[in-house]
């Protein structure tokens, strides 16, 4: 680093060379404030509102299926095979593509410098301990 404020120290020790900066290192004081930041859980208040939420959404579905189908009376199973097939494919489908989106968010987020990469790097390490 060159500049006013690089002081950098070179020694000599034997037939080696050390130089020795006395520029802090961002990426070394950051690690332990991000760790903090993603050691910290979703608040309570978030989660019963996420909960809350889900629920009605599961019994509007239900309740809106269920009058939707009242005047239907079909015999036969095949239908609801076929659906839960179509379901089962595109369930697959977004559980591959999931994949890719991912990639493609970390790869943004990088090159646009959005963050630096040892934080984007950390993160779905500090996710996938949940």
């Amino acid at each position: 680093m060159t500049g006013p404020f690089a002081h950098n120290q070179e020694t000599t020790d034997g037939d080696r060379t050390h130089t020795a900066s006395s520029t802090p290192k961002a990426e070394a004081s950051s690690v332990p404030a991000l760790d903090a930041k993603l050691d910290k859980g979703p608040g309570k208040i978030g989660v019963l509102a996420f909960g809350v939420v889900l629920i009605i959404g599961v019994i509007y579905a239900g309740s809106s299926l269920a009058s939707d189908l009242s005047g239907v009376h079909n015999t036969s199973i095949l239908p609801y095979l076929l659906l839960g097939l179509a379901l089962l494919v595109a369930m697959g489908f977004e559980f591959v593509n999931g994949f890719h989106d991912t990639a493609n968010a970390v790869a943004t987020v990088i090159y646009t410098h959005s963050l630096e990469p040892h934080i984007v790097k950390a993160q779905p390490r500090k996710l996938r301990q949940w």
